[in-house]
């Protein structure tokens, strides 16, 4: 899967590949007067995967002529030209460019990302080129992810659940940014011990489909207790399979609620996130620095204005570990104790998790954020994900607070007399 770094790899390889001529008198007007375009591309981003398994296995580029042209390609990777192919003339209108994964030489190009295909198009004296970014991807691996393997659909206190992820091998945490061309389609089924399906679901365009199964049937009341298979199936935005089945358990048992409780001073959590802003510096937020009334604590105060001449605002997103593995039911608040950087003075904070904000009350005080889900579909995801507890606390400026400890309770479920 692409990272964030590739793609921008990808975007300076466009800038060098594309040197674009088009002089103002090459335009050609439509029937109605309009210009058209000499060469435009419709898909210019491509996944395909050569494996012979008739999905998607040539990557077909678009392209639209605004006037007859002589048509030339270039598959390029960096700067090196792997395959050129002469088009002859072509009439105006659309047309197709099929590229099998081979070189000139017929040998089959490895996986990458950092394929490029430039069209050329000379028509009435211009040269126009338009290039499409096309990532050969023939590993369709990944990892079916279980949050656990038992479901209590009976349970009193909760509406249990099991969650059911599925990570690509090469998953990167900068991935989400392009969720909506990482994953095609995806589906999961349950199914009993006579190998029909009691429960379905589908997903599309989803780069990490993530599946919350209640142990009930399609008509939703309770299935009776036993195993039953989950059986995967997607189809990756190259046309990449992947199957996978696991085993999960419903019980009738019940379950008791269970609540950890930890307070750690302001400075301890090691994951602190600088919170982001705008471009050319304009709403960066600022971390907090060592509080000077609390030993171990953290002071959120005002250290000057940004490009825009606005004092920034200063914040904190931090992340924890869970004291049990985690389950889609589980919840968890947050407290924070502080007070005013002037001891007296009438400044306030706000406490955060993904669900709600809380302002602090004037004074020292402690604070308690409502509770809050723990959301299991972020990046690493389980069995990996350490840090499902996010919460943030900020000021705003002239605003100034200090911090001097956090307190997380977490509220899980476990089966009655375990």
């Amino acid at each position: 899967m692409p990272s964030m770094v590739n793609l921008l790899a990808l975007s300076l390889m466009i800038a060098s590949a594309m040197a674009v001529t088009t002089p103002a008198h090459a335009e050609v007007p439509s029937e109605h007067g309009a210009q058209r375009p000499p060469l435009t591309i419709t898909n210019d981003l491509i996944d395909f995967s050569p494996n012979h398994d008739q999905r998607k296995d040539v990557a077909r580029v678009r392209y639209r002529l605004g006037a007859p042209a002589q048509v030339s390609v270039e598959v390029l990777k960096g700067r090196r030209v792997i395959r050129r192919s002469s088009l002859g003339r072509r009439a105006v209108g659309q047309h197709v460019f099929t590229w099998n994964g081979r070189s000139r030489a017929g040998r089959m190009m490895g996986d990458s990302d950092r394929y490029v295909i430039r069209i050329t198009a000379k028509a009435r004296g211009s040269v126009t080129k338009k290039v499409a970014l096309v990532r050969l991807d023939t590993d369709g691996s990944g990892e079916l992810i279980t949050s656990r393997r038992t479901v209590y659909p009976r349970a009193a206190l909760v509406r249990d659940a099991v969650q059911l992820t599925f990570v690509y091998a090469d998953w990167d945490d900068e991935d989400w940014l392009y969720t909506d061309r990482i994953q095609a389609r995806s589906r999961l089924r349950i199914i009993n011990d006579s190998g029909k399906v009691v429960w379905k679901d589908a997903s599309r365009n989803d780069g990490a489909p993530s599946f919350t199964w209640q142990g009930l049937a399609k008509s939703g009341r309770a299935l009776p207790t036993g195993t039953y298979r989950a059986r995967f199936f997607t189809v990756d935005e190259a046309g990449n399979p992947f199957r996978a089945t696991r085993r999960l358990t419903v019980s009738h048992d019940q379950l008791v609620e269970q609540t950890s409780t930890e307070t750690v001073r302001a400075d301890v959590p090691s994951e602190y996130i600088s919170s982001g802003g705008g471009c050319n510096d304009c709403g960066v937020h600022v971390e907090p620095v060592a509080s000077d009334r609390f030993p171990g604590g953290l002071s959120f105060r005002p250290t000057g204005p940004d490009l825009s001449g606005l004092d920034r605002p200063v914040s904190i997103d931090v992340t924890m570990p869970a004291p049990v593995l985690p389950a889609p039911v589980d919840t968890y608040r947050v407290s924070a104790t502080g007070g005013p950087t002037t001891v007296g003075g009438a400044d306030i904070g706000v406490l955060s998790t993904d669900d709600n904000y809380t302002k602090t009350a004037v004074g020292d005080s402690t604070t308690t954020t409502a509770w809050s889900k723990v959301h299991l579909n972020r990046y690493p995801y389980l069995p990996k994900a350490t840090q499902p507890v996010v919460f943030g606390f900020s000021t705003t400026p002239p605003a100034s607070y200090d911090v001097s400890s956090f307190m997380i309770e977490y509220r899980y479920y476990v089966p009655a007399g375990s």
